[in-house]
């Protein structure tokens, strides 16, 4: 029997109908000549699977389909609807809190007073130190964005140049979340992205940080726009823009160099060696100059001298760098020297079996949470409290989980960087003696992490559709609405709690004398109970005095006032000795988050009247200040 023919309209008709039912799927259509190349893109992978298609299915007809230019419009449409979304909801955290300065709070301190030292040219130096000594913990591009407005203002005031740092931090929150859904629109659906950026937009920690002088939120911009640029790094602009991205996150963190490692495993990974020689080039010029400038001034006689003898002691973390941190067996007992291998190797492991809570709770909420609402459940459910140790780490496991399932899906579909940057950021995690820390050194991976996590979801998603039950295949989208259901249950119901119960209103003077009250998270009574107390103390003080507290940097940038940390000594006579040898005029002690010190403090000075005396006290007692006995000085009475 003879065959029958195709005439070219019939084939036409058969390729415009395969395209028809391709674009149903998210496809792509692309023109190359005269042919037409149709890329089918997996939602994940963004794998592409080409048809080249022959002469006699060459479409003659140069101008595009209708329906093409109709679809892009309609794509683009629903792109800005839900930019628009999210950048309402961006306006929206952000006016209850729009007034007043940046957060300086802290290490946003730290930050400040080396931006200016910065702009009044003196140097990257801690001005609130005697003898203002170099700093060698933190890359100095933060502190640089803090002396570009000193210098263009011509003033240091906080409260002035804070508010033009929070226009500053608005701009890298909004660009951090919107950048974050087109990186995500590269590895799953639209409507997936959109869900993830709105996650990242709740989650509390971010929210927190970015209303803090810290190096997190933009640290996280420029590591997603470094994937936005390297995820076309063909083309040699965007691979010089990548570039750009890296060094600018090492610079703002030292934590970059996990995104270092991850870029350069990436093109080990794909056989690309000159490449991964480059960008290891690349690499190494600001990590060896940064290692370089703090080797020159740990070796300095500065440094070997100091201005008192434990200005440079290990414990003092604002004072020496963060190898030095690392190699003490324990912050806490500074007394513990240094650590061993072994005891290396034990942080690290203790460090890493929790990570897989800590990985959850950096994409919902923090453990303290999930206990906080189990037990207030349990109150109506009797049976829900008698389990509750070992229902409390469920919902933070399976979230870790699913993204630890999710790096090794991207790792199956050939995506690399993404999974080794989240696995090197880990390590450096593990390695660290601050796992309270943990959460805030995980807000700038918090994009990452939903990538996998989601590509988690969607796998699990995939495999209980193909399953050979009905009822498994039915109940497949339970998993993602289950996922979405705890991120976004423990998201708003924290993030609602913060904003009623923990913006505080806070005064402020600035060097004028005018008065600006706004809102911070987190000015609690003990903050403003010492605040009070330095400003009492600003009044009493000398020019040449100087004031021993645990937040030094936080006095000097608030009052102007020489500060130092207290000598974490358990033995009494060393400590007064080095209290004397710097010498320190005042002792505060409050009960901040930095207030640890006052264990060691408090058995010397109330042990010691004849060299103490107790001259402040709040009401509710949470600040003293304790001055030193002068020879021949009579009691000044107290307050």
């Amino acid at each position: 029997m003879r065959r029958p023919t195709v005439g070219v309209k019939d084939t036409h008709r058969c390729l415009w109908g395969l395209i028809w039912r391709l674009r149903r799927r998210r496809v792509c259509i692309r023109r190359s000549g005269e042919s037409i190349l149709t890329y089918l893109t997996h939602p994940i992978t963004k794998t592409t699977i080409e048809f080249a298609n022959a002469k006699v299915l060459v479409v003659k007809n140069t101008d595009r389909p209708c329906w093409m230019d109709r679809y892009r419009t309609k794509t683009l449409k629903v792109d800005q609807l839900l930019l628009l979304a999210l950048s309402i909801v961006i306006v929206g955290l952000w006016i209850p809190r729009w007034a007043g300065p940046l957060d300086l709070r802290w290490d946003g301190a730290v930050y400040y007073i080396l931006g200016s030292s910065l702009a009044e040219g003196k140097g990257y130096r801690l001005l609130h130190e005697p003898g203002e000594i170099e700093a060698i913990q933190y890359p100095p591009l933060l502190p640089l964005l803090a002396a570009a407005p000193q210098m263009v203002l011509g003033t240091s005031d906080p409260v002035i140049v804070g508010r033009w740092l929070k226009l500053f931090f608005f701009s890298f929150h909004a660009a951090f979340v919107l950048a974050t859904y087109f990186m995500l629109k590269m590895f799953v659906s639209r409507w997936v992205a959109f869900l993830g950026a709105l996650a990242l937009l709740l989650n509390v920690q971010v929210v927190f940080h970015s209303n803090l002088f810290f190096a997190e939120i933009p640290f996280g911009l420029v590591t997603v726009l470094f994937v936005l640029c390297n995820r076309r790094s063909s083309n040699p602009v965007h691979e010089v823009l990548a570039a750009v991205c890296a060094v600018t996150a090492f610079l703002l963190r030292a934590a970059g160099v996990a995104l270092f490692a991850a870029w350069v495993a990436e093109s080990v990974a794909r056989k690309e060696f000159k490449r991964a020689a480059v960008r290891l080039l690349v690499a190494a010029i600001p990590v060896l100059c940064w290692n370089a400038y703090v080797f020159q001034v740990e070796r300095s006689p500065s440094y070997a001298t100091p201005a008192y003898p434990y200005q440079r002691a290990p414990y003092l973390n604002y004072n020496v760098s963060y190898a030095t941190n690392l190699s003490l067996a324990s912050y806490k007992t500074p007394g513990s020297g240094r650590a061993t291998a072994r005891q290396l190797a034990e942080r690290f492991w203790q460090n890493a079996l929790g990570m897989e809570t800590t990985l959850g709770e950096a994409v919902s909420e923090s453990r303290e949470f999930w206990e906080y609402q189990f037990r207030y459940d349990g109150k109506r459910f009797p049976l829900l409290r008698r389990v509750l140790p070992w229902v409390v780490p469920i919902p933070l496991i399976l979230l870790g989980g699913l993204i630890l399932g999710g790096m090794v899906v991207l790792i199956g579909r050939g995506e690399i960087f993404i999974p080794v940057y989240i696995l090197a950021s880990v390590v450096l995690l593990c390695a660290t003696p601050w796992p309270e820390q943990f959460r805030r050194y995980l807000v700038p991976i918090a994009p990452f992490l939903l990538t996998s996590l989601f590509a988690g979801v969607l796998s699990v998603g995939n495999w209980l559709r193909m399953s050979r039950s009905k009822l498994v295949r039915q109940c497949a989208p339970i998993a993602a609405m289950l996922v979405l259901a705890l991120i976004f249950a423990a998201e708003v119901n924290s993030l609602d709690a913060m904003y009623k119960y923990h913006l505080d209103r806070v005064r402020s003077e600035t060097h004028e004398g005018a008065l600006v009250d706004y809102r911070l998270f987190y000015y609690d009574s003990a903050s403003k109970s010492l605040d009070d107390g330095l400003d009492w103390l600003k009044r009493r003080t000398k020019a040449d005095d100087v004031v021993a507290t645990a937040m030094p940097h936080w006095a000097y940038l608030r009052k102007g006032l020489k500060a130092v940390r207290p000598p974490l000594e358990a033995n009494s006579e060393r400590a007064q000795a080095l209290l004397d040898s710097v010498p320190v005029a005042y002792v505060v002690l409050d009960k901040s988050d930095e207030g640890a010190s006052n264990a060691y403090m408090l058995p010397l000075l109330q042990g010691n009247p004849r060299a103490w005396k107790l001259v402040y006290a709040d009401e509710k007692g949470p600040v003293r200040i304790y001055e030193r006995v002068r020879a021949g000085e009579g009691d000044k009475g107290r307050h």
